[in-house]
């Protein structure tokens, strides 16, 4: 078996979403309702396995699933702003053609025209994570223009780049699939293929050069079923730098769910002082800015945004150097907090009157 054969073969063996595929395959080739009705069904479970189902954006699927990925998205954020948002990106018509970097036409593309004379940019934010260079990608330039939708185009352009979109926070947000969308749970693999894993995981260790670039060639094939044994890693120094490095490959294209509306502090019950700096954090109607950080301290981060909110932010020193970049506008407090932690790993909770923002596994701590 060629190494192309060996691993469709393992990501059918992963796959408990293949009767989700038929049906993705069968409204592709021909809009059945059936098919339709039982992707609705599934909901934001189904558009990690409707993105891969798209295929080349050349190609005759990709604009009907495209559409069908934006009835998705909209299923159960349903909001007056979020469907404002949709409606913006399926009435606006951009003519597009020669692209030059991502950036440059997610602007394009978020422009509003608000009256005649009068145009605004609806913010947007691309996940460092996710897409390390900012949006500083080059897309494959078009030999002709034509008039597209806004979320066709945008489909159209993150597609190649393995990337994703949603509305989230207040802001079109670019991410991968795998960190905006659940997953499906895996299917275990079998015993030979769990042997191989095992055996790759060792070579990140092996002596011969050879055999470690060959184990970091071949182990992102196995895609989430990797990340336990990789940060489980248990070896040289060189050897826990190289699983690292594997997991910064793997776990934006693969892991869990990373982008989601809900905090540590959603399940406390705070009271007094607590539970004004909850509601404080909670109000819709707080309206605030964060200015452009590009691998700037969080430290200074959260002290612009204690300041411009009025609510105090507490992050304990280990973390308060840790680098993090943002750059959007007119975020409610809730949403600017959620947006930072959940970009670098992070939760926050409220405790003597204050926010406290740390790493997850110390905020769970706190909390018991």
């Amino acid at each position: 078996m060629n190494m192309l054969a060996a691993v469709v073969a393992l990501a059918l063996l992963q796959d408990p979403a293949e009767d989700l595929r038929k049906h993705v395959r069968a409204y592709a080739k021909d809009g059945g309702s059936a098919a339709k009705a039982e992707i609705l069904t599934a909901g934001e479970r189904a558009i990690r396995v409707v993105v891969e189902e798209r295929g080349d954006p050349s190609g005759a699927p990709f604009e009907a699933l495209t559409d069908l990925l934006l009835t998705l998205r909209f299923t159960s954020n349903r909001t007056a702003r979020a469907l404002a948002f949709r409606d913006h990106l399926s009435t606006r018509r951009v003519a597009v053609g020669g692209y030059g970097k991502l950036s440059a036409l997610i602007g394009t593309l978020m422009t509003m025209d608000l009256k005649p004379g009068l145009r605004a940019r609806h913010p947007y934010y691309i996940d460092p994570v996710a897409c390390p260079s900012g949006g500083d990608e080059v897309i494959a330039a078009e030999a002709e223009k034509r008039q597209s939708r806004a979320y066709q185009e945008l489909d159209r352009a993150l597609a190649p780049l393995g990337l994703d979109w949603d509305y989230r926070y207040g802001v079109l947000f670019i991410s991968t699939p795998a960190r905006l969308w659940p997953a499906l749970p895996l299917r275990p693999l079998g015993e030979s293929d769990r042997e191989r894993l095992r055996k790759l995981i060792a070579e990140l260790d092996a002596n011969e050069v050879e055999r470690r670039a060959a184990a970091e060639r071949d182990i992102p094939a196995f895609g989430a079923a990797a990340i336990p044994l990789l940060k489980a890693m248990d070896g040289s120094a060189e050897a826990k730098g190289r699983a690292a490095g594997l997991l910064k490959v793997i776990e934006p294209r693969h892991g869990p769910q990373a982008w989601t509306a809900s905090a540590a502090m959603d399940g406390q019950t705070p009271a007094g002082r607590d539970r004004e700096t909850a509601d404080r954090v909670n109000d819709p109607a707080a309206q605030l800015s964060l200015a452009q950080y590009r691998e700037d301290r969080l430290d200074a981060l959260m002290g612009a945004l204690s300041r411009a909110s009025g609510v105090e932010v507490d992050c304990p020193a280990l973390i308060a150097d840790m680098k993090v970049t943002a750059d959007t506008a007119y975020l409610t407090v809730r949403d600017a907090l959620l947006l930072v932690t959940k970009t670098h790993g992070l939760d926050f909770y409220v405790r003597d009157g204050r926010v406290v923002v740390d790493a997850k596994a110390n905020v769970e701590k706190a909390l018991k």
